[in-house]
């Protein structure tokens, strides 16, 4: 036995402990300590009203204890009128668990046991754990693990065995069941066997789990305790619609905030709402004269915000007949009651929203929590404790992102956060404030009264709310708890079998084992769970594409950046961590979309299952080609904020480059004529009549689909100037322009201007029509052999070579520099006929040292004006000024000289600065403008 026990040696394996040596003439002592439980005496006299008793184990885990029987001091002992509890072991180990889920007392030597009343150590002692437990499983199958398991020291006392599911601990029960084989052996009178159902799904990603059976608080499982469960079915959670749900104009949500004292706790409810509320809500504050002064300041602050109303009830009603008041004051509006003692979390409110409207059944939403009863999590009926550099968001992040979405029912909602449909609220009416005018019990009343009229409870597994649980009601709440506890038994007397049943069935299982898992890989890790952001992309060439590859990894330390990418056929959603891609889901559409019903209600339930189950809070639309039009709007109502980017001018028509059947840029408008304008990204023969007829029809459902959107992003300000012509009501939500940033080892120094026998041009990129193909064919035409080349590296598309055109193949980005190397040009040239919205040609090439003469449109023009760094010619030029400009510039060794120094500052300036860690800094601080817009409670000076 270590030294350390020898003052109080107590080792517990099933062995019952005797009484405690006294610490002094107490007010409380420690009767008895075994496996079984503690037993406790706590002295009730007049100096002692309103203390907590409470059992600290190894001067870190406190357990507050309430009382159960009432006994005879002066019989035990003590000086004065005793209160009495046997606290069971298992208590104690769960609060222990709630700061470390994987804790067992097995694995340390000695413990010191507290017993606290007030501010002072009652009694205490010093124990032990060494179990001694024998068993075997001798069956597994679909729905259970079965087998025996007795303690070799008390055999005729039930140990408890805990069933682990891949290392994580899942569930536990009593070995109780009757074994006669083992009495017939002599091993245990009574008693012995366990069934542990299994879950009916699997639990995490993969269909194998690996099964492991202990005894209670061991680390080494019994005899065959360890097998691989195989080929389990996937969860497959049933999926609320967002688009099922009514619109905040339909039907809207009243806060209901009951305010008694707890000034602390109010403000850091207060602060959090006022930061975490994005959905449309009223904030309804009552404060239940408060005898606190700091209260009324609080409040005075608050209703200074929009949407916020106090109100102060003259004297003190009561919990019950306060949130009464707040049900009458809602309106039509669905309810949030909402303790002042919570701190919500990001989504919170959209979350439980979605939840709620999963069915018409559905009565209430509950969160789970830190520290709400059964509610808690990972550990149900201890205070939890996340790591302590995990703040509340961190926290409520870790549980969202390994949340299954199972959203368990449940007989009961709680009252610390419970969301509450009108329908139920005009099925059943209020709370019983008769029966329950404190509170502790008014909202199992009240859920039990829907339960009998047909609706049902759920548990969102996907949101946690942390909870200081009772700061208003301080110690008095065990006396309120007992009395509302024994009037909802006696109304309804199903309540504890369903409570039991729900709270120990697998759907709330499952739920506490994934948190306990995220827990155990955070320990490993040490990652902090950070905000998903998910980019919504089309194609994987061009431009667009390789600049989120960038942003992506220029907003890697601040978000867990997803992809989630269509292409008619086959939906991908993919996983983006530090160099690599993992796909997540991918999933073949048995409907191809097509560009009228741009969407299908497959895609969308696909889409709002990704919304369900992942967790984004932001969703940047950087190309809605080949999506549902009703993405936008599955997202939103999700809780994401919304981005949209411009790289093209698809959304004002299919074009996507506005070139008419000309080819002339037409700006949007249509020109005369009723020519066939041809579609970009979709097959011309799918696509309607465009010009002055179904590009109308286009417009209105863009529109729409873009009305669900947050905040609205390009990268040079003439694209806004024509996507506001068509959107006008887009310009009032926030929108700013960013330009593509990029990183390069460094810049080449332009070459010496002189004069040229033969001018070298390069033209880089896909050569398309709108990049000027039949342009750069007629200039080619015209140009002097021998004194002007024309280099293609990209696609030629439909360039054709010759003597003064030289195609060099098509390159990656990465090795761009060097091919221009290769090729030695003096200048380049951009040829497009259409206004690009930035140009990463242009940076391409200003960065190899190279001037460029660009046409005068869109952000080619704008960007050459800027920086001076070439030469521009009206987009209306003809092939012949095209060459004679090309000739000018050859023999113009001043001018060439000139642009020259003007790519260099260019390199120094911009191309220096405008990096891509610079960009993603302007879109996170655009992120963080657009979440701030959405907010509900704004000051009411910023509204």
């Amino acid at each position: 036995m270590p030294p350390a026990l020898r003052n109080h040696p107590r080792t517990i394996g099933n062995r019952a402990a005797g009484a405690a040596d006294r610490v002094s003439r107490q007010r409380g002592r420690i009767v008895e300590l075994s496996s079984e439980g503690i037993e406790i005496q706590v002295a009730q006299g007049a100096d002692l009203v309103g203390r907590s008793a409470k059992l600290v184990l190894n001067k870190r885990f406190p357990l507050t204890i309430g009382a159960e029987e009432t006994i005879d001091g002066a019989a035990a002992g003590l000086e004065t009128r005793s209160l009495s509890k046997r606290v069971p072991f298992s208590e104690l180990v769960a609060s222990v668990r709630g700061h470390f889920p994987d804790w067992t007392p097995a694995d340390e030597g000695a413990h010191r046991l507290e017993l606290w009343r007030g501010e002072n150590i009652d009694d205490w002692l010093e124990f032990c754990y060494a179990p001694a437990p024998t068993g075997k499983v001798e069956l597994y199958s679909a729905e259970l693990v079965q087998g025996w398991a007795v303690d070799t020291v008390s055999p005729n006392i039930p140990v408890t065995v805990e069933l682990f599911i891949d290392g994580v601990r899942y569930s536990s029960v009593r070995a109780s069941g009757d074994r006669p084989d083992l009495v017939r052996a002599g091993i245990t009178a009574q008693g012995g066997g366990f069934r542990l159902p299994l879950s009916s799904y699997a639990l995490g990603e993969t269909s194998e789990h690996e099964l492991e059976v202990r005894a209670a608080y061991s680390r080494q499982p019994l005899l065959n305790g360890m097998v691989k469960a195989e080929n389990l079915p996937p969860l497959k959670p049933v999926v609320p619609h967002p688009l099922q749900m009514p619109d905040f104009s339909q039907r809207g949500v009243t806060i209901i905030v009951p305010i008694y004292n707890a000034p602390v706790e109010l403000r850091a409810c207060l602060a959090s709402l006022f930061r975490h509320t994005k959905a449309p809500a009223r904030l309804l504050l009552i404060d239940d004269a408060s005898p606190d002064p700091e209260i009324s300041s609080i409040l005075l602050e608050a209703r200074r915000r929009a949407n916020v109303r106090v109100l102060r009830n003259e004297a003190n009603a009561g919990y019950t007949r306060t949130i009464n008041r707040g049900l009458s004051e809602a309106g039509r509006d669905d309810v949030v009651l909402l303790n002042s003692d919570v701190v919500v979390t990001p989504g919170w409110l959209e979350s439980l929203r979605v939840a709620a409207y999963l069915s018409p059944e559905i009565a209430t939403v509950t969160p789970v929590s830190d520290n709400a009863g059964a509610f808690s999590v990972p550990e149900p009926n201890v205070a939890n404790h996340f790591p302590p550099e995990l703040g509340p968001d961190d926290a409520a992040r870790l549980v969202r992102q390994e949340a299954a979405g199972i959203l368990p029912s449940v007989p009961t909602g709680n009252g610390f956060c419970l969301f509450i449909r009108r329908t139920c609220l005009d099925a059943i009416g209020a709370f019983d404030d008769a029966g329950f005018p404190r509170g502790y019990g008014e909202e199992n009343d009240f859920s039990m009264r829907a339960v009998r009229a047909g609706f049902r409870h759920i548990v969102d597994d996907r949101t946690l709310i942390q909870h200081t649980r009772s700061a208003s009601f301080g110690s008095s709440k065990y006396a309120y708890l007992s009395s509302g506890r024994r009037l909802v038994d006696e109304r309804y007397p199903e309540y504890s079998h369903l409570v039991d049943r729900a709270f120990n069935g697998q759907d709330v299982l499952a739920t506490r084992w994934r948190v306990r898992r995220a827990l155990a890989r955070y320990k490993i890790s040490r990652c902090r769970p950070k905000p998903r952001i998910l980019y919504v992309i089309s194609t994987t060439t061009g431009g667009t594409p390789q600049t989120n590859l960038d942003l992506m990894a220029g907003v890697s330390d601040r978000y867990e950046a997803w992809v989630l990418r269509c292409d008619t056929r086959i939906v991908e959603l993919t996983r983006c961590t530090t160099g690599t891609q993992e796909t997540v889901r991918r999933v073949k559409l048995m409907t191809r979309l097509d560009p009228i019903a741009h969407g299908t209600a497959e895609y969308d339930a696909i889409i709002a299952e990704f919304a369900f189950l992942y967790a984004f809070e932001i969703v940047h639309i950087r190309h809605i080609a080949w999506h549902s039009l009703n993405l936008p709007a599955i997202f939103r109502r999700s809780g994401a904020d919304v981005i949209f980017s411009f790289h093209d001018y698809y959304a004002v028509c299919p074009t996507v480059k506005l070139l008419d059947d000309r080819r002339a840029f037409c700006g949007g408008t249509c020109t005369a004529g009723h020519g066939e304008c041809i579609p970009e990204l979709w097959p011309a023969h799918e696509m309607p009549r465009l010009k002055h007829r179904y590009v109308t029809e286009w417009r209105t459902r863009m529109s729409r689909a873009l009305s669900c959107c947050d905040g609205f992003i390009t990268t040079t300000a003439p694209a806004f100037d024509v996507i506001f012509r068509s959107f006008p009501d887009l310009s009032k939500l926030p929108h700013t322009v960013i330009p593509h940033g990029r990183d390069f080892d460094g810049f080449v120094p332009p070459r010496p201007a002189v004069a040229r026998s033969s001018l070298r041009v390069l033209i880089p990129g896909n050569i398309s029509v709108a990049k000027g193909a039949q342009l750069i064919n007629e200039i080619a035409a015209l140009a002097p052999v021998g004194e002007i080349e024309l280099h293609i590296l990209g696609d030629q598309g439909t360039v054709r070579t010759g003597p003064g055109v030289i195609a060099h193949g098509k390159y990656d980005r990465a090795e761009f520099a060097d091919r221009v190397k290769e090729i030695a040009p003096d200048m380049g040239a951009i040829f497009s006929i259409w206004p690009e919205t930035y140009s990463h040609t242009l940076t391409e090439m200003w960065a190899c040292g190279l001037p460029v003469l660009g046409l005068d449109i869109g952000a080619v023009g704008e960007r050459l004006r800027q920086a001076g760094a070439g030469w521009l010619l009206p987009v209306s030029s003809q092939p012949s000024t095209i060459v004679a400009e090309l000739r000018r510039i050859k023999s113009d060794v001043a001018g060439f000289r000139l642009a020259a120094e003007r790519v260099a500052l260019w390199q120094l300036g911009e191309g220096a600065h405008n990096s891509v860690a610079s960009m993603a800094l302007r879109y996170i601080e655009f992120y963080e403008l657009v979440r701030k817009s959405r907010l509900s409670f704004v000051e009411q000076s910023a509204a």
